[in-house]
């Protein structure tokens, strides 16, 4: 897991060859013009994805893995918050793992790391580590962008 501010970003291009195809994206998108939708970087190994989302509060949020995809979360709103665990503690399933979704889910056991960051920074999360995103005090309506990173095809 990488949280850090987005102007930063670039130097971390070295830590995966799909990730710096990502990077080189960013630098030279401007994703507050883009509309909501999926937006292919390089197929299906890299895309965008920028959408209005529900939220959950404290009660409902859930943790999800991912076995396939890292996701680059670049931040929209202030007052959203992720959890962040290691995927091996996670114990009491919500939804097995889906291979089409590239997702399992799990109950919000442990709230010890608790990420909250600022727009204009991002958060990154391998595959095999448990987060917990869009997370707020209220349910309520978020935009949101996410980057799906393939970190099998090296």
């Amino acid at each position: 897991m990488i949280i850090d501010k987005l102007s930063n970003l670039s130097r971390y291009k070295s830590i995966d060859k799909n990730f710096a195809k990502a990077v080189e994206y960013i630098e030279k998108t401007d994703l507050s013009k883009l509309g909501y939708g999926k937006f292919e970087i390089s197929g299906s190994d890299i895309f965008l994805l920028k959408m209005e989302v529900d939220t959950y509060d404290y009660e409902s949020s859930q943790y999800e893995v991912h076995n396939v995809y890292a996701d680059l979360h670049i931040s929209q709103d202030s007052d959203e918050v992720h959890f962040f665990e290691r995927g091996e503690l996670m114990e009491r399933t919500k939804m097995e793992y889906d291979k089409n979704g590239d997702v399992a889910l799990y109950e919000l056991d442990s709230t010890r790391n608790k990420l909250q960051p600022l727009v204009g920074e991002f958060i990154f999360f391998w595959p095999g580590e448990a987060h917990a995103p869009k997370t707020t005090d209220k349910i309520r309506k978020m935009d949101k962008i996410i980057i799906k990173i393939n970190t099998e095809k090296r």
